[in-house]
């Protein structure tokens, strides 16, 4: 019994020692005042007799970038992941200062057909020589990329690559430069069905043309495939099937198989499929799945694969929220203004930003960054108020909000623009009789809150003297007992 109550009386001790640490916290909690936000910092002619234009050079006694050494050196193109990377750099000077590059791609190779042409500008690029000195070379310097087959052989393939420019004359030009590159991650050309060591009938795709290069979702287009007898053994049964395993492409043939009783030895045939794209196909290269099967007069079966390129262009698509300021805005304040857009298309938006310009308001940039197909983002536009730079300083202003996005070539477009408005009113100045009765409301709220404190701590004080005077006197009487 004696602990018991001595337990109850110090609980009731330590809740009336806390009462006052309590009431100091809620007070701390209820001052303070509205604090302003930061913005985001958006951050010739000739005339006369011309002399003949010098033509392209290959740039022999530098390396740029990757290459690791100068082509006279022995610079060779590289494979990785499935990739053929050839580094083409061309001095001289074009009309515009841009030329067009495309590769030739060899009857049987180890590239993936389709078409891999680009256009190159002239830059300014760090150079390497033999010695290791650096310079800066103006050079074109073409980059490109070719993908290889699953069935690729190990091998050295020579590439052609023709370039077409306008010369500095005006004259449209056409040269060829070639470079080799080494497969070693490919099929043994001394092993299985490709053996030299054995005559067999050998099928291969000789040439591939897709019509129009540019296919648009949507649209339709045709593929000849030009197929090649080399082998030794006439061919018999062939049938030669062209899909598309990702569904984007339909074949709008009857079938999508073609079949021949009969190709000989050197002979060459074409075969025409015409496919259809599918209206949500994704921008960007597609790859048509090519199958031949045959036989020879003896039974043996045999497959070849391959894979053509086609590439799928998609218009741009984009759809926002209208956006609307508010009524109207004080001078030398603030707010925040969302923003939505929605890439309703099916090819990627790089870059999207939304800009608002109006008199007498400073902005920020909505960054949404790239947008992939169907893909939405949003973003709040930081806004600060000011004055108009005419005259009145406050009153009707007018502006417009721009969407813009940069295309897979780097290229700035506008999407969409919006006019905006809102009146600016001039913000309410505060007299010296209202700024010194704000100072007296605070001063009397001060003290009123010190006097509050002062009445917790004294009630804190007594509660703790009763708490000890009822603890000894009930202590006492139990030592009576």
């Amino acid at each position: 019994m004696k602990k018991k109550l001595f337990r109850l009386f110090s609980l009731l001790l330590c809740l009336m020692l806390l009462l006052p640490a309590l009431a100091l916290a809620d007070d701390g909690e209820t001052g303070g005042g509205e604090t302003g936000g930061t913005g985001e910092e958006t951050p010739g002619e000739t005339g006369g007799d011309t002399p003949a234009a010098d033509p392209l050079t290959m740039d022999t006694e530098h390396w740029y970038g990757a290459m690791g050494k100068t082509i006279a050196q022995g610079y060779v193109p590289t494979v990785a992941d499935g990739h053929a990377t050839f580094i083409l750099p061309i001095l001289g000077s074009t009309q515009g200062q841009v030329i067009h590059i495309e590769p030739v791609l060899s009857a049987g190779g180890p590239f993936v057909l389709g078409s891999y042409g680009i256009d190159v500008r002239r830059t300014s690029e760090k150079a390497t020589d033999e010695k290791k000195e650096e310079t800066t070379q103006d050079v074109f310097l073409a980059v490109l990329q070719i993908p290889l087959s699953d069935t690729r052989y190990n091998g050295v393939y020579p590439v052609t690559f023709t370039v077409t420019y306008t010369d500095v004359n005006g004259n449209a030009q056409k040269q060829t430069f070639s470079e080799s590159v080494t497969i070693t991650d490919g099929r043994k050309a001394s092993s299985g069905s490709h053996s030299t060591a054995e005559k067999r009938p050998l099928l291969l795709v000789d040439a591939c043309t897709v019509f129009p290069t540019a296919v648009q979702g949507g649209g339709s287009f045709s593929v000849t495939l030009t197929m090649q007898h080399l082998g030794d053994k006439d061919a018999k049964n062939i049938r030669v099937i062209l899909s598309d395993e990702e569904g984007a492409m339909i074949c709008t043939d009857t079938l999508n198989a073609q079949y021949l009783d009969l190709l000989a030895v050197d002979m060459t045939t074409q075969l025409r499929f015409n496919f259809d794209v599918a209206r949500a196909a994704t921008a960007g290269p597609h790859y048509l799945k090519t199958e031949i099967t045959y036989s020879d007069k003896s039974g043996g079966s045999y497959t070849e694969e391959a894979s053509v390129r086609v590439d799928v262009e998609q218009p741009a698509s984009i759809g926002y929220d209208p956006v609307t300021l508010p009524q109207s805005v004080s001078g030398n304040d603030s707010f925040e203004q969302l923003v939505y857009v929605y890439n309703t298309g099916y090819t990627t938006l790089y870059n999207v930003r939304v800009e608002l310009s109006a008199d007498g308001l400073i902005c920020s940039t909505a960054y949404l960054g790239n947008l992939e197909p169907q893909q939405d983002a949003s973003k709040a536009i930081k806004v600060y108020t000011t004055m108009l730079s005419g005259t009145p300083s406050y009153g009707k202003t007018y502006g417009s909000v721009s969407i813009l996005y940069e295309d897979e070539k780097g290229e700035t477009h506008l999407a969409a623009s919006m006019d905006v408005s809102t009146t600016l009113t001039e913000p309410v100045k505060v007299t010296d009789e209202e700024k010194q009765k704000q100072e007296e409301a605070l001063a009397r709220q001060k003290s009123f809150s010190q006097w509050w404190v002062s009445l917790l701590v004294g009630l804190a004080v007594i509660a703790i003297l009763v708490a000890v005077i009822v603890v000894r006197r009930v202590l006492r009487e139990l030592r009576m007992r």
